[in-house]
């Protein structure tokens, strides 16, 4: 549905030059709910007023249905955008604040009045048509820019960080009436947030941004299990890293050294030299196996979190690993720090990325 083409955003010029996206290219789909990730100053806010056409694009293309809108202005785009302030209109009553787009459209009052009332079903706040928008909570003026931004029909909708000021449990309600909302409404969401779990847990695909470019996109469980780069996999969850040396390969293996200590991994064909094992936490067992990476030190802390324990373990070389580990394992009772402890990490467990 949409596609950018080595898209690029430069401001200023000369030595004062800033890039904030360097040649990115991506394709969204129909009907996806489709997330823009990483960290502040990444791009990802830049790319999305790009496609709201806040911004023109120094180089590149940006092409919908087949067709390059470059030169369509906001107002001609069927694209909509849900900013992080939701930008409402304080001294109105939320119905009023949902009309307000079909009205400046010119659409006939008896149609405003029943899509109105078809939003207001949508986000379930028809008990609240007539209150003020100085008189609601956080969460409420949200569902309210979202029922406006939603109310023209627009076939794509852009959402700046719409999240970001609720407080933990409201948003993780929110976020599920996010991805509600865009099942049922069919509407291509694409969304930008730093917040990795709110990435994970809404969207269909993401795309990793770091410094300006475009570092992976894949769906939720194949950046977790699968990243392509030491970034994406220091990003997307929690990671523990270790030195790999690959010396070569035999047949579908690579022949490695991991902390001292040597292995076949199944892998594709890597080249001789330093790669990064990353291992996710609670991938480590405490549990002793003839098979995988055996990990020995000495535990540092133990972090009680209710349903599993994280176990700090200071290797001998010095790095430091963390497990977690569900706190009805055996082995972890009596542990304590200052104690010696072996970790196991299975084959599988290993993701190799570059150093």
């Amino acid at each position: 549905m949409i596609q950018l083409k080595s898209v690029s955003k430069i401001y200023g010029a000369g030595a004062g030059a800033v890039t904030a996206l360097s040649d990115v290219s991506l394709t969204v789909a129909e009907n996806e709910f489709f997330t823009l990730l990483g960290p502040s100053g990444c791009g990802k806010t830049t790319l999305l007023r790009l496609l709201a056409r806040f911004e023109v694009p120094s180089t590149g293309a940006i092409v919908l249905d087949g067709a390059d809108i470059a030169d369509l202005p906001p107002h001609r785009r069927p694209i909509n955008t849900v900013f992080q302030n939701y930008a409402l209109f304080p001294h109105m009553t939320v119905a009023q604040n949902i009309a307000f787009g079909l009205q400046s459209l010119g659409r006939p009052r008896a149609a405003v009045k029943a899509r109105v009332a078809e939003m207001l079903a949508l986000v379930a706040m028809e008990h609240l048509a007539d209150r003020r928008i100085a008189a609601m909570s956080g969460g409420q003026q949200q569902r309210v820019a979202l029922a406006r931004a939603l109310a023209p029909a627009p076939r794509i909708l852009l959402l700046d960080e719409p999240l970001s000021a609720l407080d933990l449990k409201l948003r993780r309600q929110m976020q599920m009436g996010l991805k509600r909302l865009q099942a049922e409404t069919g509407i291509t969401f694409v969304f930008v947030t730093h917040d990795q779990e709110e990435a994970l847990t809404m969207s269909d695909r993401i795309a990793v941004m770091g410094a300006g470019r475009l570092q992976q996109v894949a769906t939720p469980r194949d950046l977790y299990d699968r990243p392509a780069n030491r970034f994406v996999a220091g990003f997307i969850g929690e990671g523990n890293f270790l030195p790999v040396h690959v010396h070569g390969h035999d047949g579908a293996q690579a022949r490695v050294t991991i902390a001292g200590t040597d292995l076949a991994l199944p892998t594709d064909a890597l080249p001789p030299g330093e790669l990064h094992a990353m291992i996710r936490p609670e991938r480590i067992c405490l549990s002793p196996s003839a098979r995988g990476l055996p990990l020995a030190g000495i535990v540092e802390n133990l972090v009680y979190l209710g349903t599993d324990t994280h176990l700090h373990l200071r290797l001998e070389g010095g790095a430091q690993i963390t497990a977690r580990i569900a706190n009805g394992d055996p082995h972890l009772q009596g542990l304590t720090p200052g104690m010696p402890a072996t970790l196991n990490v299975p084959p599988d467990a290993l993701r190799l990325v570059p150093a």
